[in-house]
């Protein structure tokens, strides 16, 4: 027995599928991108939070009113050498020159990057994260990206806790993210063209 409205039925039949298919991929496509922004967001969190707990490490090495800046400096090199994202960790002074450095070198020089204008707010004003850079380490003559944080301890006062991130690490972790948003992408634009035909 012959089924009826054959051509009807397969045309809506294929409508049917072809939008299911666009939605399906566009949430595919929107749900990468949710998880690559929260990449992003976890990458910057880990810095701001490292950054925010240098008060309560460096506190036991503030004799009277002043820090100790090389008693400072080792566990800046600890938290460097534990954490693969940063390449050095500084305590800038007003003045803007490092009081305690991760890498050595970095001691007795500005940052490449003074504190100041050139930094962006990452947020609401007032004692949040800061980004400046990219800017060329004159030193190592990698690029880098610098993050900051105004910090206090106890009995030294206001210094500013920075955290430099080679843009070589930053762009790799971006990379994985978006090379797989990509073929998302393609994998999309492949249903739209496969679904025109």
């Amino acid at each position: 027995m012959p089924i009826r409205g054959g051509p009807l039925a397969t045309a809506l039949l294929l409508e049917r599928s072809h939008g299911a298919a666009l939605e399906q991929a566009r949430e595919t496509v929107a749900r990468v991108g949710r998880s690559v922004e929260a990449a992003i967001n976890r990458n910057l969190l880990q810095v701001d939070s490292l950054l925010l707990g240098l008060p309560v490490l460096l506190q036991p090495v503030v004799q009277g009113n002043r820090l100790d800046g090389a008693a400072a400096s080792l566990p800046l090199r600890e938290l460097a050498n534990q954490n693969f994202a940063v390449r050095d960790l500084l305590l800038v002074g007003a003045d803007n020159l490092p009081v305690a450095t991760a890498l050595a070198v970095s001691r007795r020089r500005p940052l490449p990057l003074p504190l100041g204008d050139a930094y962006a707010d990452t947020g609401v004003p007032g004692g949040v994260l800061r980004i400046g850079g990219p800017v060329r380490n004159p030193m190592t003559g990698e690029w880098s990206v610098f993050f900051a944080r105004p910090v206090t301890l106890r009995g030294v006062g206001a210094l500013t806790a920075v955290a430099e991130l080679p843009v070589s690490h930053v762009a790799f972790t971006v990379a994985g993210y978006v090379a797989l948003y990509i073929v998302l992408l393609i994998v999309y634009l492949g249903v739209l063209t496969y679904l025109a035909l």
